[in-house]
């Protein structure tokens, strides 16, 4: 996953640059060496990186939630513990090659309602988080990001409300994310004509919910936004519950994935960020409801 790539040179590369300064004579450039590479005089040590405490927050958060969902009650326990144990390894992997010291994992934490799990998992969204995930190195901005998109789903899912959803993003990330969120309406509408009344429960709360994205976006791109497309192609033919859930399934993840690629976007914007997260996250909390397993880093390729 490109989130989680190192944001230091590896120590061959700073090794083998400096054999070719040392041959070509220029043994007095200003290359700084890796934290953990032996001491070499003229070479400046590297310190630790900047979004250091970003990510360290992001452990310690990511541990607790790990732990207190395995002692939750099925169904979303058990699902939210898998995902945050593999943001655990990513995120002890991640630090370890910046070269930063991650503190001991906490003891067991008691175990919890879902109501307070759900709690937990929207406590992650706090102003430091926003903050480092805003500042942080792009790969690891992707990554903090992905890691609050999810808690925020989860919370959604477990029934707490999404947390100060800050400001819409920019005109122009609004304009790139209605195309996939306009053909999820269409998608899910059809889905809802073909279903039978007794099972309408979930495609009709799921129209309302992405009508309700479509109108903040179209409001927030204004005169950037798209036209409307007078026809859409589905992926998949919605004939059988089965193949409606794959349409719903796929519709949402393909918001999901176009709110992931605008993170960049937001850089340095706390409230623009908390936009782009809002709208990923309900895409992603109805994606779950529909089937879709959930995963350390939605959104985001590996």
């Amino acid at each position: 996953m490109t989130s989680s790539e190192p944001a230091t040179h590896s120590r061959r590369i700073v090794l083998s640059g400096l054999a070719v300064a040392a041959v070509a004579g220029t043994s007095a450039c200003s290359v700084r060496r890796e934290r953990d590479a032996p001491k070499l005089p003229g070479i400046e040590p590297q310190g630790p990186p900047a979004d250091q405490a970003a990510l360290l927050q992001a452990l310690a958060g990511a541990r607790t939630l790990a732990m207190t969902a395995a002692s939750s009650a099925p169904p979303w326990g058990p699902k939210l513990a898998v995902m945050h144990r593999a943001q655990v390894a990513r995120l002890t992997g991640v630090i370890a090659t910046d070269g930063i010291t991650a503190p001991r994992a906490p003891l067991q934490t008691d175990d919890a309602s879902m109501v307070g799990l759900g709690q937990l998992e929207s406590a992650q969204l706090s102003p430091s988080a926003w903050a480092g995930a805003a500042s942080a190195i792009p790969h690891n901005a992707a990554m903090l990001t992905a890691l609050l998109a999810a808690s925020g789903a989860a919370g959604l899912t477990l029934g707490v409300a999404y947390p100060d959803p800050g400001r819409t993003p920019t005109a122009k990330i609004c304009a790139e994310l209605l195309a996939p969120v306009r053909l999820a309406v269409y998608a899910l509408e059809v889905i809802v004509a073909r279903t039978p009344l007794k099972d309408r429960s979930l495609p009709a709360a799921s129209v309302l919910a992405m009508s309700a994205t479509r109108s903040r976006l179209e409001q927030g791109a204004g005169g950037a936004a798209p036209p409307a497309a007078q026809s859409y192609r589905l992926q998949t033919r919605p004939d059988s519950a089965a193949q409606r859930s794959l349409l719903a399934r796929q519709v949402l993840s393909d918001v999901v994935h176009a709110a992931a690629r605008n993170v960049p976007g937001t850089r340095g914007s706390v409230p623009s960020l908390k936009g782009v997260s809002r709208e990923w996250a309900e895409a992603l909390s109805l994606s779950w409801r529909w089937g879709v397993t959930p995963v350390a880093f939605p959104g985001l390729a590996g």
